[in-house]
């Protein structure tokens, strides 16, 4: 259960459509956070390319039933939080 570490549930009705940076950019006001400082994890390419115009970085999450990505796509993807550790490190060592 990892809801403990979740500081926020959002859907459609607030704070929109999770096709466009705006929903995303409200999140993250919401949680009085950049969109820099909060990592997107979704299964959805679509919302992963609003959020990253957002602001903020993305993760798609492989699982049952995930379409199909296209072949070459910017980001990382995951099939398991327990990957969430790698990334991240990934990301701080290239930001040095």
């Amino acid at each position: 259960d990892l809801l403990k570490h979740l500081s926020g549930h959002y859907d459609t009705k607030f704070p929109g459509s999770k096709l466009e940076a705006q929903s995303y950019t409200k999140i993250a006001e919401d949680m009085g956070l950049k969109p820099e400082e909060i990592l997107f994890v979704t299964d959805n390419i679509l919302e992963a390319e609003a959020a990253k115009v957002a602001g903020m970085p993305c993760v798609l999450s492989i699982r049952p039933g995930t379409k199909d990505l296209p072949e070459k796509h910017e980001f990382d993807t995951l099939h398991s939080f327990a990957e969430l550790d790698k990334i991240m490190y990934e990301k701080e060592a290239e930001a040095e």
